[in-house]
């Protein structure tokens, strides 16, 4: 007979899947990258109300943030104030776009 689990268990599964079933699991995130290395968090299902919206956290290290330059700890600012059409972290990318680019 197996024993009881008494560590936590991840289990990771496709977004369509991670909304839509059911299952009994009490906590189920969905996490994506977001905008200058943000990591949006968002609760799908959790004990007591629920929470709409996302919850944005810093996914850079204190360690390594100290020294990066501010370029690249927010490389959308640089992108917005220079008016530049430049892919930011944490937006998509047209790859057909970025291919003429880099044939140029």
């Amino acid at each position: 007979m197996p024993s009881p689990v008494t560590c936590p268990v991840f289990l990771f599964s496709p977004v369509e899947a991670a909304q839509l079933d059911a299952s009994p699991a009490p906590l189920r995130v969905l996490s994506t990258l977001g905008v200058d290395w943000e990591l949006q968090v968002r609760i799908l299902k959790r004990k007591g109300a629920l929470l709409d919206g996302s919850i944005a956290l810093p996914s850079i290290p204190g360690t390594l943030a100290s020294v990066l330059t501010p370029r690249l700890l927010r490389p959308s600012v640089d992108c917005q104030s220079g008016g530049l059409q430049c892919p930011c972290i944490g937006q998509r990318v047209n790859r057909r776009r970025s291919r003429q680019l880099a044939a140029h």
